[in-house]
């Protein structure tokens, strides 16, 4: 019963794995919800999702800009998704990208995490493009009684590791780094 939110779905890459790993009954959830601020990327990732088969009933998509709240299609879901009883596992690419995002995301963040369930969480993966914005991430998270950031524990990866859905990757800065 758990949904499943990607925020900043972008091409929709998230959503799509999420919904192949539903289907072959290795991610038992929910509903799928993938958004991002930009209109033109929604239509782009809702082509994407079509295109390889995941179905409206499976996932949905829209536009939702952090900066003010706006949320079309997603609008009369918002509130249905945190008040719904079941967890929230909210996941997020490559978005602590410039400092400016911090005070929009943090929010939408302690939003869902914080009036949902008890065991709700999310995933963050991004890239360290700057120390300056992921200094403030983690002070904005720290004073936010709400969010608890948790370190992944070695123990994590060597359980994970184990699992045939598991999927691990190496940062390659470069091509060239890699034909090394």
């Amino acid at each position: 019963g758990r949904t499943v939110v990607d925020i900043g779905c972008g091409t929709g890459m998230a959503t799509i794995v999420l919904a192949q790993l539903r289907r072959s009954g290795v991610l038992a959830c929910g509903p799928i919800v993938c958004s991002d601020g930009d209109a033109g990327t929604v239509d782009n990732c809702l082509a994407n999702l079509r295109a390889n088969g995941v179905e409206a009933e499976v996932a949905w998509c829209g536009t939702w800009r952090w900066e003010d709240g706006y949320v079309e299609g997603i609008g009369a879901h918002r509130r249905s998704i945190i008040e719904n009883g079941s967890p929230v596992t909210m996941v997020g690419a490559d978005l602590l990208y410039d400092p400016e995002i911090i005070p929009t995301i943090v929010p939408l963040l302690e939003e869902f995490l914080g009036q949902g369930h008890a065991d709700s969480c999310v995933y963050l993966s991004t890239r360290r493009r700057s120390e300056e914005t992921l200094a403030m991430f983690l002070e904005a998270v720290d004073s936010t009684p709400a969010l608890v950031l948790e370190d992944v524990s070695d123990a994590f990866w060597e359980a994970a590791a184990g699992d045939p859905s598991f999927v691990s990757f190496q940062h390659v800065p470069s091509l060239e780094s890699a034909k090394a």
